[in-house]
C-alpha cells in the first residue's frame, strides 16, 4: 500500500498511520511541515520520502526518511 498526499496537507497527526503494516511507501509533499508522535509508529516496512528539507519532526517512532 501507498500513500501520496496532496500538496495542501500541512501536518501528519499523530498515530494516523499507526500500526499499519501493509504500508509500503509514503510521500510527504513540500507543503508538510511537521509529523506528530507515532504517525507511521509500527509501520516497519514503508519507505517514507519527503520533498520538504526542513521538516519537523515530532514523530518518535519514525523510519528513516529519504529526500526526493
Amino acid at each position: 500500500m501507498s500513500i501520496i498526499f496532496s500538496e495542501n496537507i500541512k501536518a501528519i497527526n499523530g498515530q494516523a498511520f499507526w500500526s499499519c503494516s501493509k504500508l509500503e511507501k509514503v510521500e510527504i509533499p513540500k507543503s508538510v511541515e511537521a509529523i506528530e508522535d507515532y504517525a507511521f509508529g509500527d509501520c516497519e516496512k514503508a519507505t517514507i520520502k519527503s520533498q520538504r528539507v526542513n521538516l519537523c519532526i515530532l514523530e518518535k517512532k519514525l523510519l528513516k526518511i529519504v529526500r526526493m
